[in-house]
């Protein structure tokens, strides 16, 4: 399993009202996962206002976890802060928690 950010599909983009579209047009970035060990299922989405993980869990009704960030000018800025701060593989929550997801 590897993290693969896809701009965001009609039906998800439902989902996540206030994920915005680049100034560009581009639409919001979005993955999903499954944590290996827990097999509790997540998902990533990424717009220039910042990022939103959100999993099947106790925060779930909260709206999950926000990354504290001043947000991503292109798709490509976010695709390289995950690609350095995430691992291919997420194991659990705790990774998204280091990376400054709160």
């Amino acid at each position: 399993m590897t993290i693969d950010l896809q701009p965001i599909d009609d039906a998800t983009w439902l989902a996540y009202q206030g994920a915005i579209s680049w100034p560009d047009g581009q639409r919001p970035l979005f993955a999903t996962g499954v944590f290996p060990v827990s097999n509790i299922a997540w998902n990533l989405v990424i717009s220039p206002e910042g990022a939103t993980f959100v999993a099947d869990d106790e925060r779930l009704e909260e709206g999950g976890y926000v990354l504290d960030t001043e947000g991503f000018p292109t798709p490509e800025d976010a695709r390289a802060w995950v690609a350095e701060h995430l691992p291919t593989e997420p194991r659990n929550r705790l990774d998204f928690l280091l990376a400054g997801f709160e």
